[in-house]
């Protein structure tokens, strides 16, 4: 049962991926103002549908702890809270920054998953090979001289890496996309 689960949760997540770029041509700017949660609602249901599973059917909801946006988390949050406790389910919090670091497999260096955290700023934290965290999640403000105590090949996976590619332009660094 939990490889199916696993498969479901797999394909709810890809489903989920495909619609994000979407949700503001879909409900405005106007109605995915901060603080409604009708879109969350709304695309949950659709993906649901399309992934062919009712709410009855999930045997637990995985939500990002963050770090991001406090109002987006707080709704996200919301949200899975309000299906667990209708559900009787278990909620599972999830790090986001440790879900992009696992986008990459090396051999050497460090992993420096970036959240776009606007203006000059990125969410981070730093992990090894083995994807254990070495350097605490921080918002912080990157500039040519970020990292350089850092000795080693830099690999820098998420938005935030690919708004600094013309920042950290040194040779050790190392980008993917998303």
């Amino acid at each position: 049962s939990s490889d199916l689960d696993s498969h479901r949760f797999a394909k709810i997540q890809n489903r989920h991926e495909q619609r994000r770029g979407n949700t503001e041509q879909r409900y405005g700017k106007k109605t995915n103002r901060p603080g409604n949660l009708k879109p969350v609602v709304e695309q949950i249901d659709e993906i649901c549908k399309e992934s062919n599973i009712t709410l009855k059917e999930l045997s637990a909801v995985a939500v990002s702890q963050g770090p991001g946006s406090y109002t987006g988390l707080r709704i996200g949050v919301s949200a899975a809270k309000g299906f667990c406790y209708a559900l009787s389910i278990p909620l599972i919090a999830v790090d986001t920054l440790l879900l992009l670091a696992r986008k990459v497999t090396i051999q050497q260096g460090v992993i420096i998953p970036m959240i776009d955290a606007r203006r000059m700023e990125a969410y981070t934290a730093c992990f090894d090979s083995n994807y254990l965290k070495i350097r605490n999640t921080d918002a912080e403000i990157v500039d040519a001289n970020s990292y350089q105590e850092i000795n080693g090949p830099i690999h820098l996976v998420g938005d935030g890496a690919m708004k600094f590619q013309s920042t950290l332009t040194a040779s050790k660094f190392h980008f993917y996309p998303e």
